[in-house]
């Protein structure tokens, strides 16, 4: 994505297999939810399924502002890098910004086209700590695995 202008052309089998199998497997039935929920992180109420079409154009952009610097030394064939107007560390606070703000208004966007019972379970699911049980490593001694139908009840529970 960050090497490959247009990369979200080449995605499509990998956004339809996501759509078509595994989602549906994930939740047991044959329509799981809107897939643009399950893109958002699971502290935004999601599950953290990447979007690709969606964040191949981001990433290579960013990419490119962030080796700008690099590129020209090597086409100028330099002995050393020229300093530029800002450093990597703002570019890439720079980058941040973009991305945050980016995640923000789609995250808005998304929320806007829920039905209000699914919303409230997603504002619920963004309290503090709601959504670890998404992250934790399942450890059985610990009592944190859960079995495939556990799993699945819990999706359900959490997304109505």
């Amino acid at each position: 994505m960050r090497t490959i202008e247009a990369f979200e052309e080449y995605v499509d089998p990998i956004h339809e297999a996501l759509n078509e199998i595994l989602l549906p497997q994930l939740f047991g039935q044959e329509e799981p939810l809107a897939d643009e929920l399950v893109t958002l992180t699971p502290v935004q109420g999601g599950l953290g399924v990447p979007n690709l079409r969606f964040e191949a154009p981001q990433k290579y952009a960013a990419s490119k502002v962030l080796t700008e610097q690099h590129v020209n030394s090597i086409r100028c064939q330099s002995v050393s890098m020229e300093p530029c107007e800002q450093s990597i560390d703002d570019l890439k606070r720079i980058q941040q910004a973009i991305k945050t703000e980016t995640a923000k208004s789609r995250m808005d966007s998304i929320d806007a086209s829920l039905p209000p019972d699914v919303l409230s379970l997603v504002m619920q699911s963004r309290d503090k700590g709601a959504s670890s049980w998404l992250n934790a490593i399942p450890l059985k001694d610990r009592g944190l695995a859960l079995n495939k139908q556990e799993f699945r009840d819990s999706l359900r529970m959490r997304y109505n």
